[in-house]
């Protein structure tokens, strides 16, 4: 009962926001501007107090489906709302608030679904939450990466030029975009460390060596283009 209402005040919520920033778009002009990091602060802080209350019902932990999606959707919403406090509100920003209202609502209407456990122990699901996280984080660097080009294009042609107003410089997109890369490969260095420790019998008997090798290679890619970016 408690998590559903939880729930729906944080929809609404997030919904009130992105009205905010649509409204914004559209007048030219921002409403959010003198209380804009309060309201999005309360809601991130409501979205991960509805983390605690689906994952620990109980005095047992609940490592579903539903819990993890929540629990990343929010951890993503932190990184982006701490490395956006200094800019207006972005379209990175406003696809993170639709990703985590689209989540609180499956995890609120599609129960059975929502309900599947991922892990049977903490442990496992700290590094299942890490790996969906670093990948999150990874691809919110590539949308970045998009709108960063998309941005020098409208800028070039001068096509478009309200909506280019609305978002920030191009010298803030760039950092925004190398933070988000390097949280990302932080937190995927983390995984792939939890990944060695927990499974390190099964690694050395053939198992999982596939998955490894993926996330070797993600780290490889992502860690070159770190580089060069810094280079650059």
């Amino acid at each position: 009962m408690i998590a559903n209402i939880l729930s729906t005040v944080c929809v609404l919520w997030y919904l009130g926001l992105l009205w905010a920033f649509a409204r914004g778009l559209f007048t030219g002009g921002s409403i959010l501007a003198r209380y804009r990091q309060f309201l999005l602060i309360c809601a991130v802080g409501l979205h991960g107090l509805l983390c605690i209350i689906v994952i620990f019902p109980t005095t047992s932990a609940d490592f579903s489906v539903g819990g993890l999606l929540l629990c990343v959707t929010c951890a993503v919403a932190y990184i982006v709302l701490f490395h956006t406090r200094d800019t207006e509100l972005d379209a990175l920003v406003v696809l993170v608030f639709i990703v985590s209202g689209c989540t609180i609502l499956f995890n609120t209407f599609a129960m059975e679904a929502s309900s599947v456990l991922v892990a049977s122990q903490g442990s496992t699901f700290t590094h299942i939450f890490l790996s969906v996280t670093a990948y999150a984080v990874l691809g919110l660097a590539a949308i970045q990466t998009t709108i960063f080009s998309l941005l020098q294009i409208w800028l070039r042609g001068k096509h478009l030029m309200r909506i280019v107003a609305v978002f920030p410089p191009l010298d803030r997109v760039e950092k925004l975009n190398f933070r988000l890369l390097t949280i990302g490969m932080y937190v995927l260095t983390f995984t792939i460390a939890s990944g060695l420790f927990l499974f390190w019998d099964l690694l050395a008997a053939g198992g999982y060596r596939m998955h490894m090798s993926v996330a070797l290679l993600a780290w490889v890619l992502y860690g070159g283009v770190l580089i060069g970016q810094k280079v650059a």
